[in-house]
Order: C-alpha cells, then sequence, then structure tokens
C-alpha cells in the first residue's frame, strides 16, 4: 500500500488523555522512522497519496516527545533529508503539527561527528513549523564553537510568529548555551555540575545572559531595530536549581540570593526579569521558592 512507510507502524499512542507520538526507551524510534514518508512532499506517480496521507496523521498528534531515540539508529543522511523535507513544507506555508500542543526535543548524540550541529538545524526547523504551548529543548550551542565566531547564533522562532507559554531549556553539559525564545519565559535546568558552588552557578548564568542579550550592552543596543528590541526587553529567565548539598548541608536561602546578586552587580538591567526557583521543596523553611531573590 501507498501509505504503508508512512504510518510510522502505529506508533500513535494514548498519552495523558491526548493523541500523542512518543519515542520512549522500550520503542526506541528513530527519528527516521518517526518521520518516514515525510520526503514524499511531492506527489508521485507511484506515490500520488504520500504528502496527503502523512500530514493527515500528522495533525492528530497533539504532543511529541523526541526524547530517547535510539542513538545506535540514528542517520545522519536520514536526518539531512528529514531536515530537507520540512523545510520544503514551511516554504510551501504547510505546518505539519497543526493541533500541536506539547514537544519534547531530544538531547544530541554524542558520538556521530555532526550530531550536535544535524540536531539544532532539526529543532530549529520542527519548531518554525508548529506552535505548541510548551517545549522541551536540550540542543544548544558550545560556548567554544560561539567563541569562534564561525557559528551563528540563531533563536527559536515559531510558526506564525507564535510564542510558547514556556520554553524549558535542559542542557547536558556547563558549556552548552540554550537557544532563546525572545518574547516569553525561558526557563534553564542548569546541569549538576553548575550548582554545586555559589562562583561556577554565577559565572554559568551570566554566559548564557550575556550570549543571549547583547542589547543589555547601551553600544550593542543601537544595532537593533526597536521591534526587535521590546520583544528582547519581554524576554524572562527562570533558573531552576537543583537543591544539591555543600559541605554536607543543603543550599540556603542566602546561597541562592548570593548567585543573584552577583548576577545583578553585572547585569542590573536584568532585575525584574529573572528568577531562581528550586527543582523540589525540601522540609524545612527555607526550601520554600525562592522567586527572584524575594
Amino acid at each position: 500500500m501507498v501509505a504503508g512507510e508512512m504510518l510510522c507502524e502505529g506508533r500513535m499512542i494514548a498519552w495523558r488523555g491526548h493523541y500523542g507520538l512518543s519515542t520512549s526507551q522500550d520503542q526506541a524510534i528513530g527519528v527516521q522512522e518517526l518521520f518516514a514518508g515525510i520526503e514524499n512532499t511531492h506527489s508521485t506517480e507511484e506515490k500520488p497519496f504520500g504528502r496527503e496521507l502523512k500530514l493527515r496523521f500528522l495533525r492528530f498528534i497533539t504532543y511529541l516527545n523526541l526524547e530517547n531515540y535510539s542513538q545506535a539508529k540514528f542517520d545522519e543522511n536520514a536526518v539531512i533529508m528529514i531536515i530537507k523535507a520540512l523545510q520544503e513544507l514551511r516554504d510551501m506555508g504547510i505546518e505539519p503539527f497543526p493541533n500541536l500542543v506539547s514537544v519534547e526535543l531530544s538531547a544530541s548524540p554524542l558520538s556521530p561527528p555532526r550530531a550536535p550541529e544535524l540536531q539544532r538545524e532539526f529543532d530549529l526547523t520542527l519548531v518554525s513549523l508548529c506552535r505548541p504551548k510548551q517545549v522541551i529543548v536540550k540542543s544548544g550551542y558550545g560556548f567554544l564553537e560561539l567563541r569562534s565566531e564561525n557559528v551563528p547564533y540563531c533563536d527559536l522562532t515559531f510558526a506564525g510568529g507564535h510564542l510558547p507559554i514556556e520554553v524549558l531549556h535542559q542542557p547536558f553539559s556547563f558549556h552548552i548555551i540554550p537557544m532563546v525564545c525572545y518574547g516569553t519565559r525561558n526557563r534553564v535546568n542548569p546541569p549538576r555540575t553548575v550548582t554545586d558552588s555559589v562562583e561556577k552557578s554565577a559565572e554559568y548564568v551570566l554566559r548564557v545572559l550575556h550570549q543571549v542579550h547583547p542589547e543589555l550592552n547601551d553600544v550593542e543596543r543601537n544595532y537593533y531595530p526597536e521591534d526587535q528590541l521590546e520583544k528582547r526587553d519581554k524576554t524572562t529567565w527562570t533558573f531552576s536549581w537543583e537543591l544539591s548539598r555543600m559541605n554536607g548541608l543543603p543550599w540556603a536561602h542566602h546561597d541562592v540570593s548570593k548567585v543573584r546578586d552577583a548576577v545583578l552587580k553585572e547585569l542590573p538591567k536584568m532585575r525584574d526579569r529573572i528568577c531562581f526557583l528550586p527543582r523540589k521543596s525540601l522540609q524545612s523553611d527555607w526550601a520554600q521558592i525562592i522567586n527572584c531573590g524575594q
């Protein structure tokens, strides 16, 4: 049948009462399997209904989880083909996921040499074709990559200028700078190696903010048009701290406040746009949510 390869082998599953598509570890579906048939963006004599059938299937998906696709199934050529096909759909003004509410993107596999770059391009292309309320992103830019100035920094841009309620960033390394979504709330779960000292925590936050908000510098600000500045000025940040222990004792309120003070000393313009939250609460007074240092 023409549609056989395009129906993802019945992988549409129920998730929290919605139709969803998941690549959980027990299924181990690669991205090339998930998007099988998406390359048939043009009807052919052999597959006259390829694109229409595939899009008819994708339109029902409300939750997309690409978190745990198998690294062993990573195929560089297949991913490049999928990216090209999605870009063709975008050029034609077709949104393959019109009902998508939430999307969770994968972390970059570490073994293929071009995987981080391809993962970024895949993520940027996919989000440009959907309008979810919430997004979880794990890819980003290596700090050394950006310092070399050979890799342009790109932000997350959604279909039709849509802004999610929140973008959750989960970088897997201290050296990864998240791909910001300007104009909305960006929440960062820093790697555990970042949250084990005040100095390292402040360094990471400042590294991120300096990269994604060069307009905080008065000289740099002059290079941005007013509409971009308005969107950037509406961007807020929440750094969700791991409640780790220092010298056998949990972090206290004043430890997080020290991080905030160090950040605001260098970037005072972020005072009303940055918050620090613990990821979980403990049975103690200090473990209440620390919102903006208050």
